[in-house]
C-alpha cells in the first residue's frame, strides 16, 4: 500500500512540475512613456509589465515648468476576450509658462486579443479631468500607429499612420465637458495590433489631474444574438404570411 502511495505521489509531483514547465507564460508588454515640452524631448521611461509609473518630477524647458509630475500608463496586454484598455493619467502640483506638456504612450508588444485576423474592431478614445483646470487638454488614440524617434532636434515626434478616431479637446474656460465627449472608429484586425496615445496639456493650471483612455473591443455576442433573433422573427413572419395567402 505504501509503495503504491509513493508511486502516486511521485507521479503527481512530476505532472505538476511538467505542467509548470509546459504552461505558456503570458507575455508582458513594454510600456513606453515619452515626455516633451512644446515638442522638445525631455525624457522617457520604458518598463516591462502591465503598469509603468513614471515619477518624472519637475521639468522645465523654454520658460515652461511642470511641477511634481507623476505619469501612470497601464494596459492588459496581450488583451482579453471582452475588451482592451490602456490608460494614462497625469498628476502634478501645477505649472507655469505658455508652453504645453505632451505625453506619448505606446505599447511595444502587439496585442493578440480581443479579436482575430479579419475581425472588425472598434477603437474608442476618452479623456477627462478632475482638477478644475481651465487650460486646454487634448487626447488622441491610435491603433497600429508609428511613434517617431524622439531626439531633441525633432519638434514633432508623435504618432503617424495607423487608425485614429480623432482628437478630443477639453477646455475648462468654455465648458466642463470634452468636445466631443467620446470618439470612436473601426479598423480591421490583421492578427495583432498595437496601441498609442498622445495627451497634451497647456501650462498654467495650479493642480494637474487628467486622464485618457484607449479602448479596443469587438461586437458583443449578445448584440449579434439579438440581431440574429430579429432576423429569425422576420423570416417567421414571412412564412406565416405565405401560409395564410396559400
Amino acid at each position: 500500500m505504501q509503495t503504491r502511495f509513493r508511486i502516486f505521489a511521485v507521479t503527481m509531483t512530476a505532472l505538476v512540475v511538467m505542467g509548470g514547465v509546459l504552461t505558456p507564460r503570458v507575455a508582458l508588454a513594454d510600456i513606453e512613456i515619452d515626455v516633451y515640452i512644446s515638442g522638445t524631448f525631455i525624457n522617457s521611461q520604458t518598463l516591462v509589465g502591465d503598469t509603468n509609473i513614471y515619477n518624472i518630477g519637475t521639468i522645465t524647458s523654454g520658460g515652461t515648468t511642470f511641477n511634481s509630475l507623476v505619469i501612470i500608463a497601464s494596459d492588459n496586454n496581450p488583451g482579453t476576450t471582452t475588451g482592451n484598455l490602456t490608460q494614462e493619467s497625469i498628476t502634478g502640483s501645477g505649472s507655469s509658462g505658455t508652453g504645453t506638456l505632451q505625453v506619448v504612450v505606446q505599447e511595444k508588444l502587439p496585442f493578440t486579443s480581443p479579436g482575430s485576423a479579419g475581425t472588425s474592431m472598434t477603437l474608442q478614445s476618452n479623456v477627462s479631468r478632475s482638477d478644475a483646470g481651465s487650460k486646454t487638454l487634448t487626447f488622441q488614440s491610435w491603433a497600429n500607429g508609428t511613434v517617431g524617434t524622439p531626439p531633441s532636434s525633432n519638434s514633432s515626434p508623435f504618432v503617424t499612420g495607423g487608425t485614429t478616431p480623432g482628437q478630443q479637446t477639453y477646455n475648462g474656460s468654455v465648458g466642463e465637458h470634452v468636445s466631443p465627449n467620446e470618439v470612436r472608429t473601426t479598423f480591421t484586425n490583421s492578427g495583432t495590433y498595437t496601441l498609442q496615445s498622445v495627451l497634451t496639456l497647456a501650462a498654467g493650471d495650479s493642480i494637474i489631474n487628467v486622464n485618457g483612455t484607449t479602448t479596443v473591443s469587438v461586437p458583443e455576442p449578445s448584440t449579434m444574438a439579438i440581431a440574429g433573433l430579429g432576423a429569425l422573427g422576420m423570416i417567421g413572419y414571412g412564412l406565416r404570411r405565405r401560409r395564410k395567402s396559400a
